[in-house]
């Protein structure tokens, strides 16, 4: 079960939900300058280059977590701090989270990578501007966008917590 702090316009409150689905959107920034510096800066790390942009990975809802502190895999771990979407029967709503990875996975596969590694979710979420979403399941969207405009979540250490973004 997460929260999340809901904050708009209107005023302030507090909802506990489980993700059902939780999404994570590769290569999916305005900059295609830019999407293609990264894909070429992981390309030199042996991690292939996507057949497309973007990439949606699906991966498990109990992958995304609210935790302080989570368990990597070793030193080549490895977080952005990424736009969240969370659907909810008002709306899209826009937090801050970040999609771990593993680059070392990675060269063998990113769905792979992406469903070993946790993800992490801030408890408080902006406004929305959009109307309510078709169908019955709450969605978790982490949507890297490679603006790479916030700070680094630091890099795990062989089997250590690894501090989360918060």
């Amino acid at each position: 079960m997460l929260t999340f702090e809901r904050i708009s316009a209107t005023g302030r409150d507090r909802i506990a939900l489980e993700i059902e689905n939780l999404i994570i959107a590769g290569w999916a920034g305005r900059d295609a300058a830019a999407i293609e510096h990264h894909i070429e800066e992981l390309a030199a790390l042996g991690i292939p280059r996507p057949s497309t942009t973007p990439v949606y990975y699906r991966v498990a809802a109990a992958n995304l977590t609210q935790a302080d502190r989570f368990v990597v895999l070793g030193p080549d771990s490895s977080g952005e701090v990424e736009p969240v979407v969370v659907s909810l029967a008002d709306g899209l709503w826009m937090g801050v989270g970040s999609d771990h990875t593993d680059r070392k996975a990675e060269a063998a596969g990113i769905a792979l990578s992406k469903q070993l590694c946790g993800n992490l979710s801030a408890d408080s979420s902006g406004a929305t501007r959009r109307s309510s979403p078709t169908g019955p399941t709450r969605p978790a969207f982490i949507c890297d966008d490679q603006r790479r405009t916030g700070p680094q979540v630091p890099r795990g250490s062989g089997g250590r917590d690894q501090a989360g973004a918060r």
